[in-house]
């Protein structure tokens, strides 16, 4: 297995019609064009677990720069369905922290678990959420929606002090980029 960075925009193109439509809700999967957008701009990192040219997991990380340093949304993430259970997740996870170079925050978003549609959906969070705690993650107090899914803020350790108040306006200032045209007006909101 052999993690490889994303190119070309053809390769995200790929990924985004023949995964990221089943791997992610509707509502939690930013139109093919804005991530068109934001790639153009080379603010957008993605990268593959590959086993040949089979593609077992991707992941995909906004990008801004920050002086000598970027900050990074960990903005998808996903396993070959088929494969789930295999401790590709665990694996995937720890290759791409030795990928991500100079970072200051890397922030990441998972769906809380206190807005699930019941008692299933919850534990599905949950698990997310201890998945992503296991591997390193730390949880913040941090709330937000984005295109009205509520998510919690987790965040990978970088070598830098964590300012709460610059975390939030970090994370506000990504989507910004993010979202064009004033929509992060709209659509985007941190509840606390």
């Amino acid at each position: 297995m052999e993690v490889k960075q994303l190119t070309d925009f053809s390769q995200l193109k790929r990924i985004y019609h023949s995964r990221m439509k089943k791997d992610f809700a509707l509502n939690e999967l930013r139109p093919l064009p804005l991530l068109a957008y934001v790639w153009k701009r080379g603010e957008l990192d993605g990268y593959g677990l590959y086993e040949g040219n089979d593609l077992l997991a991707y992941a995909l990380f906004a990008r801004m720069a920050a002086g000598d340093q970027y900050d990074y949304l960990f903005d998808y993430y996903a396993i070959s369905e088929n494969r789930r259970g295999e401790g590709l997740g665990s694996f995937f996870l720890k290759e791409l922290r030795k990928s991500i170079k100079n970072a200051r925050y890397i922030i990441g978003e998972v769906e809380d678990p206190d807005y699930a549609k019941g008692e299933e959906d919850r534990l599905l969070r949950q698990r997310r959420l201890e998945f992503y705690k296991r591997n390193g993650f730390y949880e913040t107090d941090i709330i937000s929606r984005v295109f009205g899914v509520h998510y919690r803020l987790i965040g990978i350790p970088t070598e830098s002090t964590i300012n709460w108040d610059e975390y939030r306006e970090v994370y506000r200032k990504i989507y910004r980029k993010l979202l064009p045209f004033g929509f992060h007006r709209f659509f985007f909101h941190i509840d606390n």
